[in-house]
């Protein structure tokens, strides 16, 4: 039996502490302030505060960030997981709505249950649609095996063998599939299945399929929200103040008990503060901001920091987090068992929720340095990451605050689940969410001028997902296999080096035999629209996209002569989605409009009278932008091309498309009149250049150097000589007999330039000795042999760029 396998949902609900309201008095008469504070702030029946309390006007501005992880596969192999953060997905919470209100006269209190609504807005979440491709922890199947783990380990074996039924097959414990999915629509759980383990499984499932969508046919979706939205939450009983105002909104009862039964001591199953949705006035820097969660199964606290100033308003501004379970002997009482307290930072869900997840702070701020470092890719810093209020002291009205919480799912090797017998210990972040409220500035004049008493009603909620549990899983392990390519090393003499026709390395060099790993990493911004205020790019790193590139070389010539060799280089990629760890391609990106911004850049430098043409040009060509950026999937910008359209009209668009069509070539021909840009696309299986390098056969050491670039023994591009020089090798053969004083040189002609990778030493690598060597760009802006790469004297890029006007 089963029976106790832990299941439940989580949402995010009620932590941060809102208080919305305006208090107009005679500030001269503190007394009389003071009692119009208390009669307006009671909730007494069909009074304006109540009103508000229990139907607030206005949502909340709720924004959800996801972690995507970018190396599943190393992470199913016991490597450190990476992840990036894509967000915000931008939501109005409609969270205070209560519902079925009954008050009790005689003992001062009101009975209600909040209401949740989440409505998603789609001009405030930038160019996320929800439609996102994300590779997450599959909390399901994390929450079933560690919870059956610690709960009923002899069920693990059951468990494992469902796995792979219920869930689809999964390769790994992570889960890739579409960010509205995950939040709100439902991912599904099979249980249309005829194996007894899954059946078995399946069958605690129904017992909860409340917590579930109903996806159809036996089959239950999980999402972190999707269930909860709209739904009606539990009953709070919560004192109305009106007798003593220093009590409203203190909760008395919760689903009709005094006290929660959840933890090992009273202190922590005690109810303490309010139901988040007000809070008491005459504030003193002693008192704390305290309020019950009923998703976190606890009450939180916030601290007085210091005294500040909103907006000519003064405030005290209060800071939360949630302690140190493993040394405070006031919160040992949250651990799951004396043994098992975690560190600092963090709050242990498990005997509230029934499934093993881990409450924290953003980013792990304020938290044990060993979480963040467990994974790559958190920034945790105050500003973003925790959680701060500032209240009107007075009124107890909220001028601005923030709530945030993340959620995690701890993993460690599991012997009897396949999929986890080598992924490594680490608490692997989920997602996170921010709860924001700034005082309108209608508000902060009522509160600025308080002569006058008009109410003051708080809106602070903590939000937590119904993680589901309850869920038995099992599963069949995948592998994931390396290959180990060695390299047999053999003496070679100099003539079995030179490129002559017939001989082996001249079939190597000339068609490379094994494809080459060419991984592509993307930029993705998550703040076009505050880019375009001025403010600093927010950018999240996505990739690898791992590609495999084959080179070869066609239209081959000897010229016997010179000792020279002429070709078309011709490089093809395919893409290998199997080694992209979860990538697929399909990610919405939001990138740089190449196009847009080089037109206008380049315009500006060089024909700045044309600037109102191409500005005018930009609404047909580029289908009404917003912003610089340009929001595509991730293949799209890399291969197939972002679509600009030359269908136009207008005359200044028409006259641009006369111009790009004469490099039509260099974009993707979509439909009629319709082109794409792309970063690889156009050059994938084309041969346009053609070198003339040596052959080696005089003379060993110049094998590989190129003589000449599309019919030219130097440059055209840059001011001096000496960039213009072109020296080195065309960077797929390179002399013989290098010694510890040797220099790399090589011709890249995408950067119409050679570079140098200078030897760093001696090295070994697989047991075999070699040399290191590594390259740079140097610094244009002081070195003067590389002054004629700026574009100007005046524009020089300072130390490590390579400025490509001139070139592209």
């Amino acid at each position: 039996s089963i029976e106790k396998l832990p299941a439940k949902w989580m949402g995010i609900g009620g932590l941060v502490l809102f208080l919305f309201g305006s208090t107009i008095g005679f500030y001269g008469f503190p007394a009389l302030i003071k009692s119009q504070i208390s009669s307006n702030l009671a909730l007494k029946k069909d009074s304006e505060i109540r009103e508000m309390w229990s139907n607030f006007p206005d949502g909340i501005d709720f924004k959800i960030y996801v972690f995507n992880y970018t190396n599943p596969m190393e992470v199913q192999k016991g490597g450190k997981p990476v992840l990036h953060e894509i967000g915000p997905y931008f939501y109005y919470h409609l969270n205070d709505k209560k519902i079925n209100l009954k008050d009790i006269e005689k003992e001062d209190v009101v009975l209600f249950n909040p209401k949740d609504t989440w409505q998603f807005v789609k001009e405030k979440s930038g160019r996320l649609t929800g439609d996102e491709i994300i590779t997450i922890p599959h909390a399901t199947l994390l929450a079933m095996a560690v919870g059956v783990e610690m709960e009923k380990p002899a069920a693990l074996k059951l468990v494992n063998k469902a796995i792979p039924f219920i869930f689809g097959q999964p390769s790994s414990i992570f889960l890739t599939t579409q960010v509205r999915k995950i939040l709100f629509e439902g991912v599904p759980i099979y249980c249309n299945v005829t194996d007894f383990s899954a059946k078995a499984i399946c069958s605690e499932i129904r017992k909860k399929e409340s917590e579930f969508h109903n996806l159809g046919q036996d089959i239950f979706g999980f999402s972190f929200f999707g269930i909860k939205n709209g739904s009606v939450g539990g009953r709070f009983k919560v004192r109305r103040g009106v007798k003593n105002v220093k009590q409203v909104g203190e909760v008395v009862a919760f689903n009709e008990e005094n006290m929660m039964s959840v933890w090992s001591g009273d202190d922590c199953n005690t109810f303490k503060g309010t139901d988040s949705t007000i809070f008491p006035p005459f504030m003193t820097h002693s008192d704390k901001i305290t309020a019950f969660a009923p998703d976190l199964c606890r009450s939180i606290a916030a601290d007085f920091k210091e005294e500040v100033m909103y907006k000519g308003i003064k405030g005290f501004k209060f800071a939360a987090g949630f302690g140190d379970m493993s040394t405070d002997p006031a919160l040992k009482c949250f651990c799951t068992t004396p043994e098992t307290c975690w560190k600092r930072g963090l709050h242990d869900l498990t005997r509230c929720l029934g499934a093993p997840i881990i409450a924290s702070l953003p980013h792990f701020y304020d938290s044990d340095p060993e979480y963040q470092n467990g994974v790559i890719g958190l920034n945790p810093n105050q500003e973003d990451h925790g959680i701060t209020m500032i209240f009107e002291p007075l009124t107890a009205t909220p001028l601005v605050a923030y709530k945030r919480l993340q959620f995690n799912v701890p993993i460690h090797p599991i012997d009897k689940i396949d999929l986890m017998k080598e992924v490594p210990t680490v608490l692997l972040p989920i997602l996170w969410v921010q709860e924001g409220l700034e005082l309108k500035q209608e508000f902060i004049d009522k509160v600025a001028s308080i002569f006058t008493i008009m109410g003051a009603v708080g809106v602070m909620k903590w939000i937590m997902m119904v993680l589901g549990g309850g869920l038995g899983a099992a599963g069949a392990a995948v592998t994931y296999m390396k290959k180990n390519t060695e390299m047999n090393i053999q003496r070679t003499s100099p003539n079995s080096l030179e490129l002559k026709k017939g001989s082996d390395i001249r079939q190597i060099w000339s068609d490379i035999p094994d494809p080459i790993p060419f991984k592509i990493y993307l930029f993705n911004i998550t703040n076009p629209m505050d880019v375009q205020q001025g403010k600093k790019p927010v950018l999240q790193e996505i990739g690898p996209y791992y590609f495999e590139e084959h080179k070869e070389k066609v239209n081959i010539e000897d010229f016997d002569k010179d000792d020279t060799v002429a070709y078309n280089p011709k490089d093809t990629w395919t893409f290998k989605i199997d080694k992209s760890n979860g990538l697929t391609g399909n990610e919405i990106i939001t990138f740089p409009n190449v196009l847009l911004a080089g037109m206008a850049m380049i315009t500006a430098k060089d024909k700045p009278a044309a600037l109102n043409l191409i500005n005018k040009s930009f609404k047909q060509i580029f289908n009404d932008p917003t912003s610089i950026f340009v929001t595509a999937s991730a293949m799209q910008i890399m291969f197939t091309g972002v679509p600009f359209h030359c269908n136009v009209t207008e005359f200044s668009a028409k006259v641009i498309c006369g111009e790009l069509r004469k490099n039509e070539n260099e974009f993707h021909k979509l439909e009629e009149n319709i082109y794409g840009v792309s970063l690889f696309g156009t050059k994938n299986g084309t041969a346009r250049d053609r070198l003339k390098v040596k052959r080696g056969t005089r003379n060993i050491k110049h094998i590989g150097l190129v003589m000449e670039h599309n019919g030219k023994t130097q440059m055209e591009v840059w001011d001096g000589e000496e960039c213009n020089r072109i020296f080195g090798t065309d960077t797929t053969i390179f002399p013989p007999f290098l010694t510890n004083k040797d220099n790399i040189l090589a011709y890249a002609f995408d950067l119409c330039r050679s570079m140098i990778s200078y030897n760093e030493g001696e090295t070994t690598f697989k047991r075999i000795k070699g040399y290191s060597f590594s390259s740079g760009f140097g610094d244009m802006s002081t070195d003067p042999k590389l002054k004629c790469f700026c574009t100007t004297p005046d524009t020089c890029l300072k130390k490590g760029m390579h400025d490509l006007t001139r070139c592209v």
